[in-house]
């Protein structure tokens, strides 16, 4: 596996997404690849929020991929984000290694009990590809 093939790939994100954006994210890419993607609530945070997975593959082994402990953590859920288009758009990695990955972008959106949202969570993450895709062509 060529890993910096893999990496380059990554959207360059530059901010991170909020729980309703990453929400958004996964009926996404359920609707968009219904064969592939299965989307399905887990559980309810503490604050009433769904806990929601995105299972990926059909290998006879299980990954469980937590993207975000917390919202005070945010760079998992970019990483979930990555690697769950990555897996739709690429055969070979979703099938090579015999898992059934179950990406969860963030398990506690709430996060501890008291403790604040910080800016960068409430934020809008705008990816590379977004960005190139509205620049004017010339």
């Amino acid at each position: 596996m060529n890993v910096h093939e893999h990496m380059s790939r990554v959207p360059d994100y530059t901010a991170f997404p909020t729980v309703d954006q990453m929400h958004a994210e996964l009926d996404e890419l359920a609707a968009a690849h219904p064969d592939l993607v299965r989307l399905r609530r887990i559980g309810t945070s503490r604050l009433g929020e769904p806990l929601r997975v995105v299972t990926i593959g059909s290998g006879p082994r299980d990954a469980v991929i937590i993207g975000g402990p917390h919202p005070n953590e945010p760079i998992g859920s970019l990483t979930v984000s990555a690697l769950m288009r990555q897996l739709v758009e690429d055969t070979w990695l979703r099938e090579e290694f015999g898992f059934r990955r179950h990406l969860i972008p963030c398990v506690d959106p709430g996060g501890p009990p008291g403790a604040p949202h910080p800016p960068s969570v409430r934020t809008r993450r705008v990816s590379a590809a977004r960005r190139a895709s509205s620049a004017p062509s010339g």
